[in-house]
């Protein structure tokens, strides 16, 4: 992303959730909805930061606020009904600083959502985390990110990456010398390329 910014190119980092679901993060094992929320804030504000390291501007962030551990239920039981967060208590976007607060956490208001972004950006390259990740909201990203490509004739545009490996994929460590892999490189059957 830093490269391409460098190169000229424009880059929009799209966060359909701002981590409000990740327990440890809010500093005990059983936090209050309440300190998920504010670890949201928290972690969108590490967000902007990290995008500044990589010599982005804080407006390459888009924060859409959907929730946290809850994208796959979206996608399936929840694309019409909505649904509410068991760590946040939260029925719709609520963060400040995210694209359109007051939207209810539905599947269809999030891949409604994506098309609009789609529309609006034209990007020429879209990565999304595969579809093979082990990560549950990683999948559906890939699946709403997937649908809302199509819906625009954007499939070509996309690419995808792994975070949460497993064993029949690639995972990330293994292109770093010394970290254990649950696949080797070696192993093959992986459709990509790792680089070291």
């Amino acid at each position: 992303m830093g490269r391409v910014a460098r190169e000229g190119g424009e880059v929009r980092v799209v966060y359909l959730t701002s981590g409000d679901a990740f327990d440890l993060a809010a500093g005990s094992p059983l936090p209050s909805p309440k300190a998920l929320r504010r670890l949201a804030l928290r972690r969108m504000v590490e967000a902007r930061r990290g995008l500044e390291a990589l010599g982005l501007p804080q407006e390459s962030a888009l924060f859409l606020g959907f929730p946290d551990q809850g994208l796959y239920p979206l996608f399936t039981t929840h694309y019409y009904l909505p649904y509410e967060s068991p760590y946040t208590g939260l029925k719709a976007v609520a963060y400040p600083g995210c694209h359109q607060p007051g939207l209810p956490y539905t599947g269809k208001a999030l891949e409604a959502l994506l098309v609009e972004v789609l529309r609006s950006f034209r990007p020429t390259r879209i990565l999304l985390p595969s579809p093979l990740d082990a990560h549950r909201d990683h999948q559906a990203t890939a699946y709403f990110g997937m649908r809302a490509a199509a819906l625009l004739g954007l499939e070509d545009r996309l690419l995808y990456y792994i975070v949460h490996g497993g064993t029949s994929t690639l995972c990330p460590r293994a292109s770093t010398p010394g970290f254990p892999s649950t696949r080797p490189l070696e192993a093959g059957g992986f459709p990509g390329s790792a680089s070291p």
